[in-house]
């Protein structure tokens, strides 16, 4: 997807990232945890709620920075992203 992203995105774009995540390891509600319970017990390890920290690990591979997390309704949360 990052790699996708680059490839689109303007030097004034950004990538909106929406949904529930982890925060430094932790869920932030017993419902994500609970989500992502039912995600993993579907034995696809893709499957789960990532982390902020290993999604900004995975966009500065391709030189994206992240500029705002947003809180949402739910728990959620829409993470903002742009070139450098």
């Amino acid at each position: 997807m990052m790699n996708c992203a680059v490839n689109y995105l303007s030097d004034r774009g950004s990538l909106f990232i929406y949904g529930p995540f982890k925060v430094d390891g932790r869920y932030t509600t017993p419902s994500n945890e609970e989500f992502d319970t039912t995600l993993l017990s579907y034995k696809v390890p893709t499957w789960r709620l990532k982390d902020i920290v290993d999604i900004n690990k995975a966009t500065q591979k391709y030189g994206l920075t992240l500029k705002e997390k947003v809180d949402m309704p739910s728990h959620n949360f829409t993470l903002i992203y742009s070139l450098r």
